[in-house]
């Protein structure tokens, strides 16, 4: 491990064979690879996890990568690397964006301030500028500029450029999209009034960084996340979906697209009691 995983080293898939940053710089997207699944038998005791990081050219300018060796991850690497490499990307994104109006939105909304928000950078026109991973995602649309063309906030959320910045306030609205779904979305005019995209215990926690320019600053600025950090989002996260649907543990699974188990696990490990949330 601290043989391989060092600055400089060539990780790519044409130097040494399936791994998860090679398959990631190839493809542009999150990939796991476990144990024998490596090409060559000198790695396949690693299991690792990788996620692109993108910047504002949609460019991929960084991959973070989480791997262990001998023993398969005892948790979920997807979901952890996936919700880290989210918050520094969006730092990234928010560091580097000018002046465009940014809009963070997601179908629930008590994701629209966490990493797992999408995001889309608008100028003064309304053309879209730049969107972050998870925006790609929900939307449907190429995160590199040359392959998605022209578009502007009309085509996308079916706002004219003065509504846009009507709603440029950061408060939280509701709207629904050309394809049919409802989203929950926040406007802010600028990078500057944006507040700093990490876990949202860490939002509450730590003073706002000031501005950075490359993925080396936004890592930096980002620092090394606390150890509770994730857990307290994850805690955040639930208490809100659970006031939402009054306590009902069934709701909050189908909410969050997890299994009861999941969520009932998770409260017991957070000791969060639902039925505090439920109407008395």
């Amino acid at each position: 491990m601290p043989v391989a995983h060092r600055l400089g080293v060539n990780l790519s898939e044409e130097l040494v064979g399936t791994t998860a940053p090679g398959l990631v710089v190839r493809t542009g997207k999150a990939a796991s690879v476990h144990g024998a699944e490596h090409f060559y038998d000198c790695v396949s005791t690693m299991h690792c996890t990788a996620a692109p990081i993108h910047n504002l050219q949609g460019q991929l300018a960084g991959i973070l990568d989480i791997s262990c060796e001998g023993h398969r991850f005892h948790f979920d690497p997807v979901t952890v690397v996936g919700l880290y490499a989210a918050s520094i990307e969006n730092r990234l994104l928010v560091a580097q964006a000018k002046e465009h109006f940014i809009v963070r939105f997601q179908f629930v909304p008590a994701m629209v301030d966490t990493p797992m928000a999408g995001l889309l950078g608008f100028d003064e026109s309304g053309g879209l500028v730049w969107l972050n991973s998870m925006a790609s995602t929900l939307l449907r649309m190429p995160i590199d500029p040359a392959e998605r063309g022209p578009c502007t906030v009309e085509d996308i959320l079916e706002l004219k450029p003065s509504q846009m910045r009507a709603l440029a306030n950061g408060t939280l609205s509701e709207l629904c999209l050309i394809q049919g779904p409802h989203v929950h979305l926040r406007c802010h005019a600028k990078a500057a009034a944006v507040p700093p995209i990490s876990t949202v215990a860490l939002a509450s926690l730590s003073p706002a960084p000031q501005p950075v320019g490359s993925l080396e600053e936004a890592v930096l600025a980002d620092g090394y996340l606390p150890p509770n950090s994730l857990k307290e989002a994850d805690a955040d996260l639930i208490r809100k979906c659970l006031a939402e649907c009054q306590g009902n543990v069934s709701s909050v699974a189908r909410k969050l697209k997890v299994s009861r188990g999941l969520i009932y696990r998770r409260l017991t490990a957070l000791s969060i009691e639902p039925s505090h949330f439920k109407p008395k």
